[in-house]
Order: structure tokens, then sequence, then C-alpha cells
């Protein structure tokens, strides 16, 4: 955790995970759903009551300075917003305590096609056409060229 806080009009919290393999779910163009391995780059999950925050950092240690990227996954929400569509899950508060169950509910639950685009460059239509790619290629780090700024830091999203 790097920040929390609680507030009357709900809880604020800011955290990140380390660039590193990842095995995730996520949905092929025939909707099946295929368990793939593949790295990541650190990423920062802002939350605040039940709305969470997904981007990414090309920053191996994360500090107010860090510039902020689009998270280069599907069901992020589109225009460098960030926002996380959980689907139907039930997403719990921004809390310490259910921080845990937060990325877990980010990596265990299908990503599928919706706001799949402008998140990288490579393939601007479809992320996880790069996704499948580097679980094939057994990538052992996430390509940051691949990253999209959008000209934020860490420190914006606590001012």
């Amino acid at each position: 955790v790097l920040r929390y806080r609680e507030e009357p009009e709900g809880n604020y919290i800011l955290s990140y995970e380390p660039a590193g393999l990842r095995t995730i779910f996520v949905e092929r163009t025939g909707g099946e759903v295929a368990e793939i391995t593949l790295p990541l780059p650190t990423l920062i999950l802002y939350g605040h009551r039940n709305d969470f925050y997904l981007w990414a950092t090309k920053s191996k240690t994360v500090d107010p300075k860090s510039k902020l990227f689009a998270a280069p996954l599907p069901n992020i929400g589109g225009n460098s917003s960030g926002k996380i569509c959980f689907g139907s899950n039930e997403v719990p508060e921004a809390k310490v305590e259910t921080l845990d169950a937060v990325w877990k509910l980010i990596f265990q639950t299908p990503f599928n096609r919706d706001h799949s685009g402008n998140k990288c460059r490579s393939e601007p239509k479809d992320v996880r056409k790069l996704l499948f790619n580097l679980a094939k290629k057994n990538a052992k780090r996430f390509p940051n060229s691949e990253l999209l700024e959008i000209k934020a830091t860490v420190e914006d999203l606590w001012a």
C-alpha cells in the first residue's frame, strides 16, 4: 500500500504490483477463455469506495514522480481513465483489508474484448493479441516500448 485515507464519503487507497510474470485469464475471439502466463509491467491501483482504476508504469520502484501509462489489459476504461470494469462481479470497498481481494479479482476474472483498444502500440485495436503473443513467446519482461503514456504521474492520483 502506497497510501490510504478514510473519509466519510468513502475510503481512498493507492497500491501497486511490481512487474513480473502473471497468470491471467483472457477470452479468445471465439469466446473460449484461455489461461496464459506472461510478463506484465508494474501496475498501479487506485481505489475510491467501490471504484478502482488501473495504470502501468515503466518504473521498477513507484514514487510520486512515476509516469503513468495505460494498463495493457482489456476491461480497463478508455481515454486513459483507467476505470476497471469488473462486470457483474461484486467489488469490495477500498480498504487495506480488502486490497488482496481486489488484486485477486483483477487477475482471476477473465478479461474479454471490452475496452481492448488503444492499450498498446503494436496492437492498437485489441491488446489481447499482444498478451497472447507474449505468452506464446515465453517472454520474461513486458516490452515497455508498448506502453502508451497518459501525461500523468502517481502524484496526480493523490492530489
